[in-house]
């Protein structure tokens, strides 16, 4: 009886480790998004530079309710125009998205506008 292994037999036999191994080293998508704005003053001229508290609040409806995902943070902001990523300190649990989901955004305590519905694209 012929105990060699022959190379289709050890494709076979290191296939599962080898899957295995590769989905540890898999990268996980953590779910994060950017925001770009421009902040205008009253009189429609960019604020000045600076850093502003920008608070960023996920909710499931349109108006009233609970935020399922808060973010506060430091935005700088340079001839009114800045850009900032969110999700990326504190963790945006994934199942948020299942539903329609807005937007609310304060700067320095002022809520700017209605909340905005996320629509899905593509990563």
């Amino acid at each position: 009886m012929d105990h060699t292994l022959r190379p289709g037999r050890l494709l076979w036999l290191a296939l599962p480790f080898a899957l295995l191994i590769l989905a540890a080293c898999a990268p996980k998508l953590t779910p994060s998004f950017s925001h770009q704005g421009r902040l205008l003053d009253a009189s429609g001229n960019p604020v000045a530079d600076g850093n502003y508290t920008v608070e960023y609040k996920l909710f499931n409806a349109s108006s009233g309710g609970t935020a399922v995902y808060t973010e506060s943070k430091a935005v700088p902001v340079e001839d009114g125009l800045f850009t900032t990523s969110l999700g990326l300190t504190s963790a945006i649990t994934p199942t948020i998205f299942a539903q329609p989901t807005w937007l609310e955004i304060s700067v320095n305590g002022e809520i700017l506008g209605r909340r905005q519905r996320l629509q899905g694209s593509p990563f």
